[in-house]
């Protein structure tokens, strides 16, 4: 599979992914919704540079060779997380998708409080 075959497919199946987990985050635990925070970047991440691990073949020093995947691989990566949180932070909001109520948000645990 040509490398920009591997990218369309892995950006495909990652918004996918994080389309399901945003859907679901309303009523997900405080838990699994900070561990969803984290999980989606990092999967990005290595799910790109898994992508672009054979790209630029046809450069000849593995120097400038790494330093093009880098690069594809950081650029990429910027782009996803701007257009994952830019529909996190802005979109849905707008479309009255909150991630937690308001109520849940401000919640405090017993005891909290001084």
């Amino acid at each position: 599979m040509s490398t920009l075959k591997k990218n369309i497919v892995f950006i495909a199946v990652y918004f996918v992914g994080v389309a399901a987990y945003l859907w679901f985050d309303p009523i997900a635990t405080e838990y699994v919704s900070d561990r969803g925070g984290v999980l989606i970047p990092v999967t990005g991440l290595v799910g790109l540079v898994w992508a672009n691990a054979r790209s630029f073949p046809w450069v000849q020093h593995w120097w400038r060779r790494t330093a093009a995947r880098a690069a594809t691989t950081g650029v990429m990566f910027v782009g996803l997380c701007v257009l994952t949180y830019a529909y996190s932070w802005h979109i849905r909001p707008a479309l009255g998708l909150q991630c937690k109520t308001t109520a849940v948000a401000n919640k405090q645990v017993d005891g909290a409080r001084p």
